[in-house]
């Protein structure tokens, strides 16, 4: 008997959601050229170059610079920066308080609204989507998720 393991990658699936929904050409162009959405949400947020906000220092080629052992060398404040904003988008999506989202991102409660106020800024139709779905929710007292 043959046996076979199958996997599905999932991975950024929240703020491809988000893309669609919103319709942020910013994101859509990031997606299109392959780039960390997080990191390019970072960028944006942070005001910072999105090389600055990636996981990993980078070659020009888009592979990883490695060190001496051959791994792959960490961009600390850019997995920092890309953490932050991806623990608070994903807060958001799930409807976490800003204290929540401080606690999983690893900042205080006042970081977090940074966070969340610059998101908003960077992405002004997220943030219209966000408010609409959220008021119509908590007026009508019914919660909706991607089923119905």
């Amino acid at each position: 008997m043959e046996r076979f393991n199958e996997s599905y990658n999932n991975k950024q699936q929240e703020p491809r959601v988000l893309c669609h929904l919103c319709q942020d050409q910013n994101l859509i162009e990031a997606y299109r050229t392959g780039k960390d959405i997080y990191a390019q949400m970072a960028s944006e947020a942070f005001k910072m170059p999105y090389e600055d906000c990636r996981e990993f220092y980078m070659n020009p080629d888009g592979t990883k610079k490695l060190d001496e052992k051959g791994e792959p060398i960490e961009n600390v404040e850019g997995h920092k920066r890309r953490s932050r904003i991806k623990g608070v988008l994903l807060g958001l999506l799930y409807g976490e308080s800003t204290a929540t989202m401080a606690e999983g991102a690893g900042v205080t409660m006042e970081e977090a609204q940074k966070i969340i106020d610059d998101f908003f800024e960077a992405y002004p139709r997220n943030k219209s989507i966000y408010r609409t779905t959220t008021a119509n929710s908590k007026a009508k007292r019914i919660y909706f998720d991607i089923m119905g």
